[in-house]
């Protein structure tokens, strides 16, 4: 909830934002008044963000990391650099086009850089080591990537998954090993 509340206040705060800081005023030299309260404002989502990152980051440590609240991240991150642009915009009094380019450049070098993780492998670790619940039934549903890790980790840990968890890991590692096996 407080992601959707998020969204909303950033949405409505850059484009009032740019709306105000179009044109001439941009460039007007007496809007210092109006630049401290655009400041402050922006400061507020900020606060906003790391709220909604906290409240995030107790979830995942408690219920352990999915592409879903993955994703939260960094939509969180992108909101944080699309309010530092705008910031910077209104402050250095650039054009609207400038927020698009920087805004979609750090965009595209996040996206290049996040198809460099293996996602499937961090989740499975990051949830077999510090989670508090960890949901062994998502965890067999993901890519064969974390399939040894998973093995691992019935093989090793003292206080075993469920049976049912134990025979869905047996069952995807010994799938693995055969599609292994004929390829």
């Amino acid at each position: 909830e407080g992601v959707y509340a998020l969204i909303t206040s950033i949405i409505f705060a850059i484009g009032i934002i740019l709306y105000f800081f179009r044109g001439n005023l941009n460039f007007y030299e007496k809007n210092k008044n109006l630049k401290t309260l655009t400041t402050v404002w922006i400061a507020l989502n900020v606060v906003l963000i790391l709220v909604t990152t906290y409240k995030n980051y107790l979830y995942v440590s408690f219920h352990g990391l999915t592409y879903k609240r993955i994703g939260v991240f960094v939509y969180l991150l992108l909101s944080l650099v699309g309010l530092i642009t705008t910031f910077i915009k209104v402050y250095a009094t650039f054009n609207f086009w400038y927020l698009c380019r920087r805004n979609i450049s750090i965009g595209f070098i996040l996206l290049l850089v996040s198809t460099t993780i293996n996602w499937d492998t961090l989740i499975t670790k990051f949830n077999t080591e510090f989670a508090n619940n960890t949901d062994f039934d998502y965890l067999v549903q993901l890519s064969d990537n974390n399939t040894f890790i998973l093995k691992e980790y019935i093989d090793v840990v003292e206080n075993e998954p469920p049976i049912t968890a134990q025979n869905k890991i047996e069952h995807k590692y010994n799938r693995y090993l055969t599609k292994l096996e004929s390829n």
